[in-house]
């Protein structure tokens, strides 16, 4: 698989998506105030291999409210897995019990999703 079907795969997986001008609309935000979120690790980013920023559309509620407690999960993972691997952990169905990150944080399930996520963490730096 070469590196473009491998991002296909992958936009497929975890999108749809916003890009920062109709995140901008939706919003009501500027540019700076989106970057800056995203910058504080409160919004998740990824990156197409033009370099352009996408935001995946599951971390905002129908009223363009942010996931709760989606901060906490970014932080525990930052600088263990890449962007896209970080979504992809959010979204993918635990083997287990056969929920996804992204359904705990929804339903209020906060602290098992951040648990699972520093849990992960761990695991990745050692």
């Amino acid at each position: 698989m070469n590196e473009e079907e491998a991002t296909r795969v992958l936009v497929e997986a975890v999108g749809p998506f916003y890009d920062c001008a109709g995140l901008q609309e939706w919003l009501d935000l500027t540019e700076d105030s989106i970057l800056g979120l995203a910058r504080d690790g409160k919004l998740l980013t990824v990156s197409t291999l033009e370099g352009d920023l996408l935001f995946p559309s599951f971390q905002f509620g129908p009223d363009g409210e942010f996931l709760p407690c989606l901060d906490r999960v970014l932080k525990a993972l930052g600088g263990t897995l890449s962007e896209w691997s970080i979504a992809q952990w959010i979204v993918n169905r635990d083997p287990y019990d056969g929920i996804s990150n992204i359904e705990r944080l929804r339903s209020g399930d906060t602290e098992t999703a951040v648990q699972r996520a520093t849990r992960q963490a761990q695991i990745l730096r050692h």
